[in-house]
């Protein structure tokens, strides 16, 4: 519980939708997915990129991957969905009411290509649905 707003967190859940997040990430943005596009997209080298990867990337990358999982099984838990259809539904509907939303208009007042925009909201998409899928199978209730 926090304040008076019930809390059910899985501890397990949100590890296992947290590794899935990023393993989706890792395929997603490989060089034979959509990494070479996005990589063009965004005008910089896989050398630039790479110069730009330390620890810090990684903890950080997790820490926010842990915190979507939480707030997406908090909101699984809110929502009553006890199923992985009813997860990845809660999952698709956050991603059409905030991710959309907010990646458009900011992607778009930075003037970022259409193809930065469309790649950055499959990822996501992607990682809503199926880590929201993980989250609504998992049994909820204080693990």
């Amino acid at each position: 519980m926090v304040g008076s707003v019930p809390w059910d967190v899985n501890y397990l859940a949100m590890l296992a939708a947290t590794v899935v997040g990023m393993i989706i990430g890792a395929i997603y943005y490989h060089p034979a997915v959509v990494g070479k596009t996005w990589m063009a997209s965004t005008g910089r080298t896989e050398e630039q990129l790479n110069a730009n990867v330390g620890v810090m990337l990684w903890v950080v990358t997790i820490i926010v991957t842990l915190l979507l999982a939480s707030l997406l099984g908090a909101a699984i838990s809110w929502a009553g969905q006890t199923t992985l259809v009813g997860g990845a539904t809660v999952g698709f509907l956050l991603w059409l009411g905030v991710t959309l939303p907010v990646v458009t208009m900011t992607f778009l007042f930075e003037g970022r290509g259409y193809n930065a925009i469309a790649i950055t909201l499959g990822h996501q998409l992607l990682v809503m649905v199926v880590m929201g899928a993980v989250l609504g199978w998992f049994p909820w209730g204080g693990m």
